[in-house]
């Protein structure tokens, strides 16, 4: 089951405990005494300011059927100001109830290596799901 966790926001070393508690799901094994189990871990990571990405929206409508959508492109520019390692892009989300976004090239959707000083540029486009009910797309 694969997981993403957010790491401390602050630079330097750390020390991260988890507390893993899950349960079976099957009816015959619920009446048994063991239903739960608990597991205990720790792991100690070091953090560093070694990314650095802006993002330019451009406003647009696109005809979809009878009406209009909204939609935004996005211009993400990603740098990786490591001196030694180089970065990989595994995910780029939109969060929100009321936009969706997706890749304008094929190269966003596979991993993407962020090398050593090196700066990337990544295309998307905010498509809003219903204009109706949502507001404007904000990047903060």
């Amino acid at each position: 089951m694969p997981a993403w966790i957010r790491g401390p926001d602050a630079t330097g070393s750390h020390t991260v405990h988890f507390l893993f508690y899950y349960e079976t799901s099957e009816e015959k094994q619920m009446k048994q005494a063991l239903r739960h189990r608990v597991f205990r871990s720790h792991a100690k990571l070091h953090t560093a300011n070694v990314l650095s990405a802006s993002a330019i929206a451009i406003s647009g409508a696109n005809p979809i059927g009878n009406h209009l959508s909204q939609s935004v492109t996005l211009a993400v520019e990603v740098a990786n100001t490591h001196p030694v390692c180089h970065l990989v892009l595994s995910q780029i989300s939109c969060i929100s109830h009321g936009w969706t976004m997706e890749p304008m090239d094929q190269v966003t959707t596979r991993n993407v290596i962020v090398g050593i000083k090196e700066t990337v540029h990544l295309c998307f486009r905010a498509i809003q799901k219903d204009a109706s009910r949502v507001g404007p797309f904000f990047i903060t």
